[in-house]
């Protein structure tokens, strides 16, 4: 039934951020409270990501990266990654993006309940 409730949440926020562009985000830290996040295809309920989005410093890194880490409800550490070449994108109806253009690797979407739902697809991406 979640899975049913996820993808209703998807078909309709895609419809709802369409058309609709935004500046990547840096040196900025977004967090949400998942009620339900699936990563790689194993599904976890009352997660709070975490996502700091690190600017280049031209020094080390010359690419911008995003640090995402997935916390439960007690705080244990689910997940975590540094994704590198990625920019984050936060929309007005709360809808937030992770990946390279055209190429998104994390979305989190926003339902009309006030829910948030989320996917992680690091190599095939989110289309």
């Amino acid at each position: 039934m979640r899975k049913l409730i996820l993808l209703f949440a998807i078909f309709l926020s895609a419809f709802s951020t369409y058309g609709e562009t935004v500046d990547p985000l840096y040196d900025t830290k977004v967090m949400r409270f998942c009620d339900t996040l699936c990563i790689e295809n194993d599904w976890y309920e009352n997660v709070t990501v975490s996502m700091i989005c690190i600017s280049p410093d031209y020094f080390i890194h010359n690419n911008p990266r995003v640090k995402i880490r997935v916390k439960d409800k007690d705080g244990n550490l689910i997940w975590k990654k540094t994704l590198y070449n990625t920019y984050l994108y936060v929309f007005s109806r709360g809808q937030v993006q992770i990946g390279k253009p055209n190429f998104n690797q994390i979305v989190i979407w926003r339902s009309p309940l006030g829910y948030y739902y989320g996917m992680v697809s690091i190599e095939e991406g989110i289309y």
